[in-house]
């Protein structure tokens, strides 16, 4: 906020005031204490040591905005705006993500394509009832309170065998041709021994 001030005040200097002027030499001499203010508070963030998990960083915001958080900061009693965003972020969190995934449940598929598929990059589930198989990756699974969700928004779906599938966007079509070899050799395995 005072480097803004500071580059309001020295635009007021260089088009508003006549050179000649006192105030144009009392504003600049405020410009020269301030920015040496400036300079030393820079050399103080920037010299403060780094507790393992604090760090501080530049954030540009609107000063509605900022006053608006300090309000909202002292009507919850929260000490501190880091605090403040901390619970910002465990509500959106809570509120706005989580309530979007899918609960990953274990899917029935038979023993065969169990083994087909073992050791492979594909994961197999099922989500809220839905009647799709899923595939996924590791990488697409958020865990949250020690329970494992999918975004199901990043899946495609694609129809084959007479099943609905849905895929992480992470696989390549590549992958998914791979999957589908796999999983039809699961299902003709199944199906000699049904015979």
């Amino acid at each position: 906020m005072l480097k803004e001030f500071y580059s309001e005040l020295n635009e007021l200097l260089i088009y508003k005031i006549k050179k000649n002027s006192k105030a144009y030499v009392e504003i600049k001499q405020l410009l020269i204490n301030l920015n040496t203010k400036i300079i030393h508070i820079d050399n103080d963030i920037n010299k403060r040591p780094q507790v393992s998990d604090t760090s501080y960083i530049n954030l540009k915001m609107e000063t509605s905005v900022y006053k608006t958080l300090v309000s909202l900061k002292n009507e919850l009693n929260i000490k501190t705006m880091s605090e403040l965003l901390r619970l910002f972020e465990s509500y959106y969190k809570e509120e706005c993500v989580i309530s979007n995934l899918s609960v990953i449940e274990p899917i029935d598929i038979s023993k065969d394509i169990k083994l087909a598929l073992n050791r492979t990059n594909y994961y197999l589930c099922s989500c809220n009832e839905k009647t799709q198989k899923i595939i996924y990756k590791i990488e697409d699974i958020i865990i949250f309170n020690d329970i494992e969700y999918l975004d199901l928004n990043k899946f495609n779906e694609l129809e084959k065998f007479g099943e609905l599938f849905l895929f992480s966007s992470n696989y390549t079509l590549n992958d998914v041709n791979e999957f589908f070899t796999i999983y039809r050799e699961g299902l003709k395995n199944e199906s000699r021994f049904l015979k």
